[in-house]
């Protein structure tokens, strides 16, 4: 954290993570600076850093959680930076969240509640539906 989304613009590729137990159960944070929507853990990429490294960073500073594995599920269009944005589905132990200063609030939610509260969002949502295509719906 630290830093303002798009301060280092000039090397701007932003990463979003959907994290899960794997037990059905997903994690999302609402921001104390941005939209009141729950969200996805997501991030800059920082210089010499790959997406996956990133990931690690980004979702211990922000959750305090453990992640155990990631997978690529695609990348979207993201039209608020005209960039695109790489989608991830990470499990992560379910544990106590342990929030930083940009993080207001996390919470574990069910598929069908975790769904709907990624429905207001853009790629979010996507990340959902097609984290579900891809493990066939388990």
């Amino acid at each position: 954290g630290g830093v303002e989304p798009g301060a280092e613009f000039h090397f701007a590729t932003p990463a979003q993570y959907l994290l899960t137990d794997g037990a059905g159960k997903y994690a999302l944070i609402r921001q104390t600076y941005a939209t009141r929507n729950y969200v996805c853990v997501a991030g800059f990429i920082k210089e010499h850093e790959t997406a996956e490294q990133t990931a690690l960073r980004e979702i211990r500073e922000e959750t305090g959680l453990e992640v155990l594995n990631m997978r690529y599920i695609s990348s979207y269009y993201y039209p608020k930076h005209d960039n695109l944005m790489l989608g991830y589905l990470c499990t992560v132990k379910h544990g106590e969240f342990r929030l930083s200063g940009e993080v207001e609030t996390a919470g574990w939610f069910g598929l069908e509640e975790a769904r709907e509260l990624l429905s207001h969002g853009t790629v979010g949502k996507d990340l959902m539906r097609d984290s579900l295509r891809m493990n066939d719906g388990r």
